[in-house]
């Protein structure tokens, strides 16, 4: 392969005495197909020449060696940084400076070794620039995504937690398409179930309310995933209360049920009345539910329907709706 002059140069140049021009040279290359059209040789003979740049003598010739790498955004630029972050040893700010490049190179490659960086960085500022440069990285690798939100939860340190949670939040909704597909395959072991896996995804916020509500309803979601996901829902409150009242009207009546149970943390006092209405489901576990809910989120205005209700005969269990109407007169 023939290569451009000018790259040549600049390759070159990575040698010369002087360090100012071997940062120069660095710097040039790193953003050389950014503002030029004729790139032959820059990969391939580019990349090997600021590899080797990584371990020249002076410390800002590696930093820019290591700025270019990351600005190629090439796959073959991550050995080399991921090696050179091994030899950097107790230089943190090379090191730190290598952890920006990987996420740089916007390579779903370098995202095994950002995820370790997560979980094992002695620095804290580390563990920060390592979910920052996941977050820059596509993320539909479902594998990754998973990691990432079990290193939420199982992390033996509060800095390797963080910062993972820290990703999954910059991540955002780009992160849920993995995250539901992964738990909703039957059989999958990641199934196997992380319950945390799912209720982590409570994390995401009102993103993850549609991905979520229609999980609860598929008849494809595993029981286990189903209460997890209620659980979610529940800690996203309220986002979720729409999708969970629909799912008081499902006809199967563990939806019911769970949709009842989490309505227990994710009502608000505007959703009583709705909740009143819906007493009188044939499964008991659904109305005391709903009695609980009314109960915490329900004022003495509530009272009279609730009554109501009562009168009616749609409270399964009589002596529990006296005692919720009892609770909210005294509020």
């Amino acid at each position: 392969m023939t290569i451009n002059p000018v790259i040549q140069h600049l390759i070159d140049q990575l040698t010369y005495p002087d360090p100012e021009t071997r940062i120069a040279a660095a710097d040039a290359l790193g953003q050389f197909a950014a503002s030029n059209e004729d790139t032959r040789g820059l990969i391939e003979y580019g990349v090997p020449a600021l590899a080797n740049s990584l371990h020249d003598p002076d410390r800002d010739v590696r930093w820019a060696a290591a700025y270019a790498l990351g600005a190629l955004g090439d796959g073959s630029t991550i050995p080399p940084l991921e090696n050179a972050y091994r030899a950097a040893g107790d230089d943190t700010g090379l090191r730190l400076v290598i952890v920006k490049a990987l996420g740089k190179t916007h390579h779903r490659d370098a995202l095994p070794t950002l995820i370790d960086i997560q979980h094992t960085a002695d620095s804290r500022c580390l563990k920060v620039a390592a979910s920052k440069a996941v977050a820059r990285i596509d993320m539909a690798n479902n594998d990754q995504v998973v990691a990432l939100l079990r290193t939420r939860h199982t992390a033996r340190t509060f800095d390797a937690s963080d910062a993972a949670c820290n990703t999954l939040r910059a991540l955002g909704s780009a992160a849920l398409p993995g995250l539901l597909h992964a738990i909703s395959q039957p059989g999958n072991p990641n199934l196997a179930l992380h319950w945390e896996d799912v209720i982590g995804l409570a994390d995401l916020g009102a993103a993850a309310v549609d991905g979520l509500s229609d999980l609860l309803v598929s008849p494809q979601t595993p029981t286990e995933a189903r209460w997890a996901i209620g659980e979610a829902l529940g800690y996203i409150q309220h986002p979720s209360i729409p999708p969970l009242l629909e799912a008081l009207n499902h006809p199967d009546p563990e939806i019911r049920r769970i949709s009842a149970y989490t309505l227990i943390h994710a009502a608000d006092q505007a959703t009583i009345p709705i909740l009143i209405a819906q007493l009188g489901d044939p499964d008991p576990e659904v109305d005391l539910a709903l009695l609980k809910a009314i109960m915490r989120k329900g004022t003495s205005q509530d009272a009279p329907g609730l009554r109501s209700a009562l009168s009616q005969g749609r409270c399964v269990s009589a002596t529990a709706a006296q005692w919720v109407i009892h609770k909210l007169e005294a509020v």
